[in-house]
């Protein structure tokens, strides 16, 4: 990118301390540069009722709230996300779980399978390991603070 269009950014990006901080500063920073606001479509849509909405609602209740073609939402998710609408809800279930527990120092797995709303704590390990790589207990016996940092969550988040 030109240095002499975006130095001003980087600048103000830079002294900027929070993620929500910089996402709200860089989104003004485009719609500027855009003749017409940014619209957000279907599947705009749809990912941001998974993040507000997946740990407690079914994902076909989600899609039928977005009124667009399933096929359609679905293959455009996965262009514009690289996962399907499943592994995002998933993945935004494990990331909630995650903060319930990054400031403890012992994981319970019953109460990760209650507030996950898993079915059973089979469930939660297989979702778990194919989210993460790995089962939750060989995880989370690791030192947390390690977790945390690798998480993105280390600074108090």
């Amino acid at each position: 990118m030109p240095q002499a269009v975006f130095f001003k950014i980087w600048e103000s990006l830079a002294n900027l301390t929070t993620p929500d901080e910089r996402i709200a500063y860089f989104s003004e920073f485009i719609n500027k540069m855009q003749k017409t606001a940014y619209s957000p479509d279907a599947v705009d849509i749809l990912y941001a009722k998974i993040v507000e909405k997946s740990i407690t609602t079914p994902l076909k209740v989600i899609f039928q709230e977005c009124h667009a073609s399933k096929s359609t939402l679905l293959r455009k998710f996965v262009k514009r996300t690289g996962v399907s609408p499943k592994t995002f809800a998933r993945i935004v279930r494990l990331d909630y779980l995650w903060t319930k527990i990054k400031d403890e120092n012992a994981v319970d797995y019953q109460s990760l399978v209650f507030d996950g709303n898993y079915y059973d704590q089979s469930h939660f390990i297989n979702d778990f390991k194919s989210i993460v790589g790995e089962t939750p207990g060989y995880f989370f016996n690791r030192n947390l603070n390690i977790v945390k940092l690798f998480s993105g969550r280390s600074d108090g988040e």
